[in-house]
Order: C-alpha cells, then structure tokens, then sequence
C-alpha cells in the first residue's frame, strides 16, 4: 500500500542590512522573495492535505523568529510574506546559524519523519562570521536528507555567489540566480517534489518577477 507522507518545505529569507536594497527587479530584496513566493503558490500543485510549509528569518536580538510556522495553508505563506517587512539594525546574521533553525524546525511532532524534505535560503550570501563553518550545517542537512536550495539575491561577489552555490551542491540542492537566465541555470534540473514538476514551477515563479 502506497502512504502519501507529502512534503516539507523551509524558506528562509537571510534578513540583514542588504535585504532593503533594490534588486535585480527594482523592487527591495524582501519584495522579490515575497513576489517568488506568492507565484511558486499560485503555479504549484501543493496539497493542502500533504504539503507543509513554513518560513523564517532573523530579527532583533540576533534571534530567528517565523514569518510563519508550519502549515499547510500555503495561501497563509503567501499572505504572511506579502505583508512581511524585515526589522532593521538586525546586523549580519551567519548563514549557518539560520541554517540550522531550519533544519531545527523539522523536529515538529506534528510532521511527519518519512516526507521529502527541502529548504530554499534567499540570502545576498555575504557571510563574515560563519563561513568556515558552513559545512557543519551542510553535513547535518545531509545526515537528516534535507537539500538546501539557494537563490541569490542581488548582484553578490564571487565569494558571496561561492558561498550559495557550496551550500547547495553539497547538499544535492540547486543554486539560482535571479535574472533572465534562470531558465538556462534551471533547465533540466530536477527538484524534490514530484521529479522536475515544482523545479519547472520555481524557475516560472523566478523568471515570471522580471
């Protein structure tokens, strides 16, 4: 007999300073991500029975709070993300420790250990305070068989862009970048939901904010 154990996806949105800069679309950082999200919910076919989803990000106190907590009313994730507007001051915040609040949060009792798992970091991908430790949180993704999918937001540098893309290829995620050349970076590749059905969708929902 075959159990539908559904889904589980993390976004993080990495909330520094850098987030209320414009980005590639004219719009702030923190925008965009909304403006991902709201499409990847529109175009997919999420079950509102098997599908969890939730989101975080970093506030004042150097803490990671939810934009929301897990759920399966992903027009909830949507609507929570629209009105979404990140607390200044929060300073950098280290990629591995925001990492690791989302690898945390499966912990939930109420989801289910058995469902395909995914996180999606939106981040600038600037790190001066954890980098060197980046792989301790990439080896416990593996070790709980969560694949880190990153996007860039912004522009970024080398290291910035290296920094994503070492996150993702090390946990058999994918690395995306904003820009009319999504459909290229994407083409081909397969996601973790159903084959390459919600990779298709991501890369509409990314190419479709331009």
């Amino acid at each position: 007999e075959v159990v539908e154990v559904g889904t589980q996806l993390v976004l993080l949105v990495d909330a520094s300073e850098d987030i209320f800069k414009d980005g590639k679309t004219g719009d702030p950082r923190y925008q965009e991500v909304s403006n991902i999200v709201t499409r990847l919910v529109e175009r997919s076919t999420f079950s509102p029975s098997d599908d969890w989803m939730a989101a975080f990000a970093p506030a004042a106190g150097e803490t990671i709070q939810p934009i929301i907590d897990w759920t399966r009313d992903h027009g909830a994730v949507r609507n929570e993300l629209y009105i979404y507007e990140p607390q200044r001051g929060t300073g950098e915040t280290p990629l591995n420790k925001l990492l690791y609040y989302g690898l945390d949060s499966f912990a939930s009792p109420q989801l289910d250990e058995r469902a395909q798992r995914a996180m999606v970091l939106f981040s600038d991908g600037v790190d001066n305070l954890s980098s060197d430790w980046i792989d301790t949180a990439t080896n416990r993704a593996n070790a709980m068989n969560v694949a880190i999918n990153t996007v860039l937001l912004g522009d970024g540098t080398a290291a910035s862009r290296s920094n994503l893309e070492r996150i993702a290829v090390t946990t058999s995620g994918h690395f995306f970048l904003l820009g009319y050349l999504v459909f290229t970076v994407v083409a081909g590749v397969e996601f973790f939901i159903g084959g390459d059905l919600l990779i298709v969708i991501f890369a509409l929902a990314l190419g479709s904010v331009f």
